[in-house]
């Protein structure tokens, strides 16, 4: 055990703060923090096996053995599902994963020969592998775990929040792109208000100023080809008619 667990299990620690350290430069997905989750359940797993098996090791309880291999099954299934998320992963982690799941292979002979041990009648070198092999090995697996785990959930927090500064500065550009055709809006129809009554109003005072000096040489402004400048050029041509109708009546009389 001190020449083959220990190293599997500083194998398994290396290959997984590797895989977590090269996750930092991908951008996140959902793929990606089911695969970091599936880790963290994986530390979980693990440990619970361990304990497992220290507890049958100490009582020769066989729930305790029933624990410790159904928590190895889970530990098992953790990792398959991590396994089936390895399409995402670069070159340099699916090396990097490939070395974790050799060790893992290699590892789990272990906690089946220890709870064998233990139910043979040479079971105290079974305890004295517990205690001075498997338990070293999964207080530095734990440790090692851990860490991984607030580091996974510390990379599922900045990812979070940095999904909502996008979608607030998603909004205001969207707010701010409104208020702006609003106003463009606005200033457009105020414009065009503006222009037309304008028109109408300089025809209207001319109209008025005929009708109560009878001036008949004042003309309309009609700059416009609308309707409202239609009318004008109308009005002026007929101001010029009546106008055109009293010099000839003058000349005739005089």
């Amino acid at each position: 055990f001190q020449q083959h667990a220990r190293p599997l299990a500083q194998t398994m620690t290396d290959a997984l703060e590797k895989l977590i350290s090269l996750e930092k430069f991908e951008s996140a997905s959902d793929n990606r923090r089911q695969m970091l989750l599936g880790l963290a359940e994986l530390q979980g797993s693990l440990a619970r096996t361990i304990e497992g098996v220290r507890a049958y090791l100490l009582s020769g309880e066989e729930h305790f053995a029933e624990s410790a291999d159904r928590y190895w099954m889970r530990a098992v299934t953790r990792q398959q599902e991590v396994s089936m998320l390895d399409f995402i992963h670069t070159d340099e982690q699916s090396g990097e994963w490939q070395r974790f799941n050799q060790a893992f292979k290699e590892f789990k002979q272990y906690p089946e020969r220890i709870i064998e041990l233990r139910s043979r009648d040479d079971w105290n070198q079974a305890l004295y592998r517990m205690r001075h092999e498997i338990i070293p090995m999964q207080q530095d697996l734990s440790a090692q775990l851990e860490r991984l785990h607030n580091r996974l959930m510390s990379d599922l927090r900045n990812a979070s929040e940095q999904l909502v500064a996008s979608n607030q500065e998603l909004r205001l550009i969207i707010m701010g792109t409104c208020v702006l055709g609003l106003g463009l809006a606005f200033a457009v129809g105020a414009w065009v208000n503006a222009s037309v009554l304008g028109s109408v109003r300089r025809l209207a005072d001319t109209i008025r100023k005929v009708q109560e000096t009878g001036a008949l040489y004042l003309r309309a402004q009609s700059n416009t080809d609308d309707e409202i400048g239609i009318a004008s050029k109308a009005f002026n041509g007929l101001l010029a008619s009546w106008q055109q109708m009293v010099f000839s009546v003058n000349s005739f009389v005089d």
